[in-house]
C-alpha cells in the first residue's frame, strides 16, 4: 500500500514529464525525436522502477559500443545507464523509497584498490587517461552495491537472470551467424570456419562474455527440484539458454575461454551435484577420449589445433628468442606483453606506470621489433594491474578478489530456495571462469566491468529478502 501511494504520488510531475518531452521529440527529426523518445522513456521507467536499469544494462553491454579508442566515443551507452541507475537510486534514497544500504563485505577492499588508482594516477603521464580506467572500477563497485540493494526480492533477481539470458541467447545467435556464413575479417578464419566474435570486435572477449553467463544459465537448467513434475518457465529458458550459448562459446574458438568455463564448470558441479567428482572424473576421461581420438586423426583439424595449443598456454619463455610463425604467432605476442608488463613493473614496482597507461608505455617496455604497437593491454590482467599500479596495486586487488569471492559464498550460505542455492552456484562458476580467463585476457572492457560487478550485487542481494513481501517465480 505505502509502495502504491508513493507511486501515486509521483504520477503527476510525471506525466507531465512525459508531455513536456513528447513536445519536444515532436519538434526533432524523425530519427533523432524517435531516439530521444525511447531514451526519455527509458529514463522515466528506470527513476520509476531502478532494476529495470539492471535489465536494461544486460542488454546495453554486449549490443553497445565499445567505447575504446578505435570507437572514438568517449562516454558509451552503458557508461550513461550506469549514470542514470545510480542517480535513480541515490534519488530512491533521498526520497525514503529505499531504506536500506547494501553496502557488502567488498566495499572496503574495492574502496582500497580504487584509492590506489587515484595515488598511482597522480604519478602517470596522462590523468585523463587514468581517469578513463579508474571509472571503470567506480562503475563495477556502485553496479555492485546497486544490485546488492535492488534485487532483495526473488522476483527482481529472477528477472534481471532472465534479461541476461535472453541478451547472451541474442548475442551467441549472431556469433552462430558469423560462423556459418564466414562473415567477418578474413584473419578470424580457420580451416573451413570463422571465428564468431559477436558485438564484441574480437573472438576471445566474445567467448570471455558467453564464458560468463554459460555456468549461470546451466546452473538455473539443472538444479533438482524444478525438474520434479512441470518444469518451471525460468528452467526452460536456462535450458535453450545453456545449448544456445554453449555452442556460441565453441564457435569463438577461444581458448582462453574455454580453458575458463571449464574450471567453472567443475566448480559448478562440485557445488551442486551430491556426486560432483564423479561427474568431474567423466569429464576427464572425455578429455582422455578427445586426445586419444585426436592421436588417431578424428578430430577436426581446426578444433585439434586450437585444443594442442591450450597447453602452450602455461609454458613460460623468452619471447626475444623465439622466431614468430603463423602456427605461434599468438602465443609469442601474447608472451611478448606479459614481459613487456613485467618490465613495466620492476622499473616502477611501487605504483606503476600508471592506471590505462600499458599502451602508453609499451613502446618503451617491449621486447622486440616483431610488435612495435601494443594490443591495448597485457592480456592478463594480473600482469597488467602490476604494470599499472604496481606492488600496491596488484596486493589490493587480490585482497578485492577474496572479498568478492566471499560475498558470493555468503549470498550461497543464506540461500533458502532451490533457485536462489542455483544463482549463487552459477555465479561462483561464472566468477571462477572470469578469473581464470582473465589470466589471458582482460575481461574488464566492453562494459563487462558493469555487468561482472553486477552479477556480485545479485549474489549479495541473496537471502536479504525484505520481510512481508511476496515473492513471485517465472
Amino acid at each position: 500500500m505505502i509502495a502504491r501511494g508513493r507511486l501515486r504520488s509521483m504520477r503527476p510531475p510525471l506525466a507531465g514529464a512525459m508531455v513536456l518531452l513528447g513536445g519536444m521529440a515532436g519538434a526533432l527529426p524523425t530519427r533523432y525525436g524517435a531516439a530521444a523518445a525511447v531514451a526519455g522513456f527509458a529514463t522515466a521507467a528506470v527513476l520509476v522502477r531502478p532494476v529495470l536499469g539492471l535489465a536494461a544494462l544486460t542488454f546495453a553491454v554486449p549490443f553497445g559500443p565499445s567505447g575504446d579508442a578505435d570507437s572514438g566515443l568517449a562516454v558509451t551507452p552503458t557508461d550513461a545507464l550506469v549514470v542514470l541507475i545510480l542517480a535513480a537510486v541515490l534519488l530512491a534514497c533521498l526520497s525514503r523509497r529505499c531504506s536500506t544500504v547494501v553496502l557488502t563485505g567488498a566495499f572496503v577492499p574495492s574502496a582500497a584498490f580504487i584509492l590506489v588508482l587515484l595515488l598511482s594516477a597522480t604519478f602517470a603521464s596522462a590523468f585523463v587517461v587514468s581517469l578513463k580506467e579508474i571509472l571503470r572500477w567506480v562503475e563495477l563497485l556502485g553496479m555492485m552495491i546497486v544490485a546488492a540493494m535492488l534485487c532483495r526480492r526473488e522476483r527482481d533477481r529472477q528477472l534481471v537472470v532472465v534479461a541476461l539470458l535472453c541478451a547472451a541467447v541474442l548475442e551467441a545467435l549472431l556469433g552462430w551467424g558469423q560462423f556459418f556464413l564466414r562473415y567477418g575479417p578474413s584473419s578470424f578464419r580457420i580451416g573451413p570456419f570463422l571465428r564468431a566474435y559477436g558485438t564484441f570486435g574480437q573472438p576471445n572477449p566474445f567467448g570471455g562474455y558467453l564464458a560468463m553467463v554459460l555456468p549461470i544459465a546451466l546452473a538455473l537448467a539443472f538444479w533438482r527440484r524444478p525438474w520434479i513434475g512441470r518444469p518451471s518457465r525460468l528452467t526452460l529458458l536456462a535450458l535453450a539458454a545453456t545449448g544456445i550459448i554453449g555452442v556460441g562459446l565453441l564457435m569463438s574458438l577461444s581458448r582462453g575461454a574455454w580453458l575458463g568455463v571449464a574450471v567453472g564448470l567443475i566448480v559448478l558441479f562440485w557445488a551442486q551435484v551430491r556426486r560432483g567428482g564423479l561427474i568431474v572424473a567423466g569429464g576427464v576421461a572425455l578429455i582422455v577420449a578427445l586426445l586419444v581420438l585426436d592421436s588417431v586423426q578424428l578430430v577436426p583439424t581446426a578444433v585439434s589445433a586450437r585444443l594442442g595449443q591450450i597447453v602452450q598456454y602455461f609454458g613460460l619463455f623468452d619471447a626475444r628468442r623465439v622466431i614468430p610463425t603463423p602456427q605461434n604467432w599468438a602465443i609469442v605476442e601474447r608472451m611478448a606483453h606479459w614481459q613487456a608488463a613485467w618490465n613495466m613493473y620492476m622499473a616502477r614496482p611501487i605504483l606503476g606506470v600508471g592506471p590505462g597507461h600499458y599502451a602508453l608505455a609499451y613502446p618503451d617496455y617491449r621486447v622486440n621489433d616483431f610488435w612495435i604497437y601494443p594490443l591495448g593491454h597485457a592480456h592478463n590482467i594480473y600482469l597488467n594491474i602490476m604494470a599499472e599500479t604496481g606492488f600496491l596495486g596488484i596486493v589490493t586487488y587480490l585482497v578485492q578478489f577474496v572479498a568478492w569471492l566471499a560475498v558470493i559464498l555468503a549470498g550461497r550460505h543464506r540461500s533458502k530456495s532451490p533457485i536462489d542455492r542455483a544463482l549463487a552456484a552459477g555465479i561462483l562458476a561464472s566468477f571462477v571462469a572470469v578469473a581464470v580467463h582473465n589470466s589471458f585476457d582482460d575481461l574488464y572492457v566492453h562494459g563487462l566491468n558493469a555487468q561482472f560487478g553486477m552479477l556480485l550485487g545479485v549474489a549479495a542481494s541473496i537471502g536479504r529478502d525484505r520481510p512481508g513481501e511476496p515473492q513471485e517465480s517465472w
